[in-house]
């Protein structure tokens, strides 16, 4: 099954004040910025989603470090409270709007290593569906000053997706819903192609700007490939139209 990863970000804020303990939000190593959003549509589909009818799940793959070893308390808040707000930290799972909750609070105790706060939410079964939580950690009683704040979006919704200011999110390109988009640095000559798996060609489009999106909805379910080529690069990967 795919995983689509492709990361929009105008990334999420951090703010603290002591120099002795330092917690940092990070993302593929870098250390998101304060004050900001972070936006997300890396979408997790379970192999047996389709069999099962087991939704999938958006997960932004966040970090949280400290610089020393201290008892760290993470709180979730669901912000809209949609409900199916998932939070894991430290091997302990919970979902927001169960019993009517939608701030979650949890401890975990840092030994030197960054640690995955397994923040998902979980998509409608049909449709598109946006999670919107407020993350904030601080070192237990140091609350003061070592709070970190940040902001996260979660969706699969291609109307939020493109409405998100893409400058921090260049050379990408991703399949949402049914829609293609693409992000570049430079406008250049590029074409698309979209193969069925047993390597016939289906549709072929140029794309002649740095950013854009083309439609697929003419093409039926089904597992596909798109290989996207500027004459001295190419990307190939694999998609799933539902």
């Amino acid at each position: 099954m795919k995983k689509i990863f492709t990361l929009l970000s105008v990334v999420l804020g951090l703010s603290f004040t002591s120099s002795a303990q330092t917690l940092t939000f990070t993302h593929d190593g870098e250390v998101i910025p304060a004050g900001s959003t972070f936006t997300s549509d890396n979408i997790y589909e379970d192999p047996l989603g389709d069999l099962f009818g087991i939704p999938d799940e958006v997960r932004p793959e966040i970090f949280l470090s400290c610089n020393v070893n201290e008892t760290v308390v993470c709180m979730v808040e669901d912000v809209d409270k949609v409900g199916n707000v998932k939070f894991c930290f430290g091997g302990d799972c919970q979902v927001s709007g169960i019993g009517g909750i939608y701030a979650i609070e949890k401890e975990y105790t840092f030994s030197g290593t960054a640690l995955d706060i397994q923040l998902d939410f979980v998509l409608p079964l049909t449709g598109y569906g946006t999670g919107k939580a407020k993350v904030t950690a601080w070192v237990k009683g140091k609350e003061a000053t070592t709070k970190v704040s940040i902001n996260v979006v979660m969706t699969n919704d291609p109307s939020v997706i493109s409405g998100i200011n893409q400058s921090a999110a260049k050379n990408v390109t991703k399949v949402v819903g049914k829609t293609f988009y693409y992000n570049f640095d430079v406008a250049t000559h590029r074409t698309l192609a979209i193969y069925g798996l047993n390597g016939s060609q289906i549709m072929s489009a140029s794309l002649n700007d740095a950013a854009g999106a083309l439609s697929l909805t003419e093409l039926p379910k089904g597992v596909y490939i798109y290989r996207l080529a500027d004459g001295a690069n190419a990307i190939q990967r694999k998609f799933i139209l539902k």
